[in-house]
């Protein structure tokens, strides 16, 4: 294979490769969130008294240290 085959071909790659992404890209942000998390917080502070344990930020009061104990109980007394 001749060097400017090789080049074309690795140009056509990294082009192929640059449209796959913003294709895909495209389609996550247009694709709409599941039915049940349209209203979801966007910070972790909102979300720190939840017991869902399948929510993906949930943490389980015994695993926190004391530091991050004493301001989840901060949080939201104001």
């Amino acid at each position: 294979m001749s060097s400017e085959v090789a080049t074309i071909l690795a140009i056509l790659i990294v082009v192929l490769l640059v449209i796959l992404f913003v294709v895909s890209f495209v389609i996550y942000v247009k694709t709409p969130p599941p039915k049940g998390c349209e209203r979801l917080p966007k910070d972790k502070e909102a979300c720190m008294h939840c017991d869902n344990e399948g929510c993906k930020l949930y943490v389980p009061k015994g695993a926190l240290k004391p530091q991050e104990e004493e301001n989840k109980e901060d949080v939201g007394h104001d």
